[in-house]
């Protein structure tokens, strides 16, 4: 369990691993069992089925589990909802992760994320659609993102932001603005890609002028130190360079990262503490 102080975001902790309130950021995803105390000042991500975070949580609460609905008065997100609790219409921001059969009203005005097989977002949806399994392709006018796209359906290289979530096989098209996220294996953006390559999986390694984040590399393949900004979700194994500049995201049980770490050390299974001297 990290110390009380960590100033930026304890992110994953497995269960019984329970961050001090005075947390300043987020606590995201906690495990069954450990729930945030309510004065965590930002978002509560990932809670497991049982734990629900308290109303009064400030921004979002992301993957609750089957069961565990928000309030209705949640101001922001409520993120990846398990089949079955759908998301009043009033929530303001994004309904992200509804599962299949849980469709959010058409009036959610941000984001429809993680939508399984079947449910597909009407055109008009504002920003953007996440995560839309197999068969379930958004409408061209999408304006922002199209998330998670399983195997088969590829976004036209014009989008304009991020391909997030493309499973083997379909590779997004250099000129994609932002971020290719969720890159499962043997598909490996271009190095052109601006932002951040996110969940790349085994064997699939974005070359190193990547400029800001590789996330979610599974064991073996390690980012090159040059890395700008954060190694995300490294599998066991696969240790990133200490001179990674930001921060290293769910770390899973004996890979801990150097002290040089500047950031966070976020989402840390069991046994890979951050050492004190984390910022």
């Amino acid at each position: 369990m990290p110390p009380a102080p960590v100033a930026i975001a304890v992110d994953w902790v497995e269960p019984g691993a329970v961050p001090a309130a005075p947390v300043g950021a987020a606590v995201d995803c906690v495990e069954p069992g450990a729930v945030p105390a309510a004065p965590v000042g930002a978002a509560v991500d990932w809670v497991e089925p049982g734990a629900v975070p308290a109303a009064p949580v400030g921004a979002p609460v992301d993957w609750v589990d089957p069961g565990a609905v928000p309030p209705a008065p949640v101001a922001i997100a409520v993120d990846c909802v398990e089949p079955g609790p759908v998301p009043a219409a009033p929530v303001g921001a994004a309904v992200d992760c509804v599962e299949p059969g849980a469709v959010p009203a058409a009036p959610v005005a941000a984001l429809v994320d993680w939508v399984e097989p079947a449910p597909v977002p009407a055109a008009p949806v504002g920003a953007a659609v996440d995560c839309v399994d197999p068969g379930a392709v958004p409408a061209a006018p999408v304006g922002a993102a199209v998330d998670c796209v399983e195997p088969e359906p590829v976004p036209a290289a014009p989008v304009g932001a991020a391909v997030d979530w493309l499973e083997p096989g379909p590779v997004p098209a250099a000129p994609v603005g932002a971020a290719v996220d969720w890159v499962e294996p043997g598909a490996v953006p271009a190095a052109p890609v601006g932002a951040a390559v996110d969940w790349v999986e085994p064997e699939a390694v974005p070359a190193a002028p990547v400029a800001a984040l590789v996330d979610w590399l599974e064991p073996e393949p390690v980012p090159a130190a040059p890395v700008g900004a954060a190694v995300d979700w490294v599998e066991p194994g696969a240790v990133p360079a200490a001179p990674v500049g930001a921060a290293v995201d769910w770390w899973d049980p004996v890979p801990v990262p150097a002290p040089p770490v500047a950031w966070a050390v976020d989402c840390c299974e069991p046994l890979a503490v951050p050492s004190p001297p984390v910022a």
